[in-house]
């Protein structure tokens, strides 16, 4: 969208879109600056003002050597990200402009893509606004994030630098080849799925990866008392027959075990809970064998308490998985719990080293890898 205008002198000329905005983002917020630029350009005598005629008049880098550098670095094609940064450069963009303006295009796609609504907090056209959600498709908020990061860290490597190109060069290729990152939840799926390639065997809900008991789950039989001081909501002891069992009001949440003579769970809520369990390992297998890994402590006022160690916690305090475990708990107990996951005083025993190395040399023989050791635990080390 373009619209006319007059200066005070009576010449007439079209102002575009996209060369408003830049003047807007030039000046920063400055009325008086915007006035000045605008003059500027309105100085050149042209009859239509456009972002091209406003860049070259203002020292403006190209927003278009931008979209072709970030597009490369999407598709993850270092060679062509090479390519583009050297043309942007041969254009006359100076190298710490480049860098600035590569950390405010990676801002605009984090923004769109947090809130793909978001246009008013990117100066921006509408067609660029579409490239940019676009753009922002190829990576999650998390790599955005990264990259940003990357950006961000060029500033005082290039302004101290006789070379700030290689500065420059450097980062752009570290951005090409940026693998994409996964959550602990993903890391975990994948290295269960390995264990089950490696051993030969499906393992059972109950016996997660990472597991440090050596005892097999078949040895324990229903209904009997673990002897692992983090006991499961799946193997808790039932309720004593006939005998009326209160439901613990207080999220103790630091109590290891519960003992006989603490309070017990009520038999319809640890029934509820176990059909939850049930319910969400049937649709998420990996947060299924979590829960079931950890031990509920009670409902008390809308929450209900989960007992569980560090690494359980920081699975099943994930957004997505909180969610699926309240929507859950809401059907089977017929109202809106929320969710609180609370460490156990008590943590499992720490597996022997022995007890590793058969794990440690198969993941050694499938990635193809080697064993790094700290200098101090080197001479330790089993040759």
């Amino acid at each position: 969208m373009a619209r006319e205008a007059a200066d005070p002198h009576g010449l007439r000329f079209e102002l575009t879109e996209g060369a408003a905005l830049l003047i807007a983002q030039k000046s920063e917020g400055s009325m008086r600056d915007a006035v000045s630029a605008l003059d500027q350009v309105v100085s050149a005598g042209e009859p239509r003002i456009d972002e091209e005629l406003v860049s070259r008049v203002l020292g403006i880098p190209d927003r278009e050597a931008f979209f072709q550098l970030v597009e490369s670095i999407v598709r993850r094609d270092p060679k062509r990200t090479l390519t583009a940064l050297h043309q942007a450069f041969e254009k006359g963009i100076d190298p710490m402009e480049l860098a600035q303006g590569l950390a405010e295009h990676l801002r605009h796609l984090l923004v769109l893509k947090v809130d793909p609504e978001a246009s008013e907090l990117v100066p921006a056209t509408s067609e660029e606004l579409e490239r940019l959600r676009a753009q922002a498709e190829g990576w999650s908020e998390q790599d955005l994030l990264r990259l940003m990061k990357i950006a961000a860290d060029l500033h005082f490597p290039m302004r101290d630098s006789t070379q700030p190109l290689v500065h420059l060069e450097a980062a752009v290729m570290q951005m090409a080849t940026l693998e994409p990152g996964e959550t602990l939840a993903q890391l975990l799926e994948r290295l269960e799925a390995l264990e089950k390639r490696l051993t030969g065997s499906a393992s059972g809900p109950s016996s997660p990866l990472g597991s440090a008991s050596s005892e097999p789950p078949t040895t324990r039989a229903a209904g009997a008392t673990p002897t692992s001081p983090v006991r499961s909501a799946g193997r808790s002891a039932p309720p004593e027959p006939g005998k009326s069992q209160p439901t613990m009001a207080t999220a103790r949440a630091t109590t290891a075990v519960i003992d006989d003579e603490a309070p017990r769970l009520d038999a319809d809520v640890e029934r509820r809970w176990q059909a939850a369990v049930e319910a969400i390992n049937a649709q998420k297998r990996m947060l299924g064998a979590f829960l079931q890994e950890s031990r509920i402590v009670g409902v008390t006022g809308s929450e209900l308490v989960l007992a569980m160690d560090a690494l359980h916690r920081s699975v099943v305090d994930e957004r997505d998985n909180r969610g699926m475990v309240e929507r859950v708990v809401a059907e089977t107990f017929g109202t809106t719990l929320s969710l609180r996951c609370a460490l156990d005083a008590v943590t499992p025993e720490r597996p022997r080293p022995a007890d590793l190395k058969p794990l440690v040399d198969r993941a050694i023989a499938w990635f193809e890898g080697d064993l790094i050791q700290p200098s101090g635990e080197a001479g330790r080390s089993e040759r």
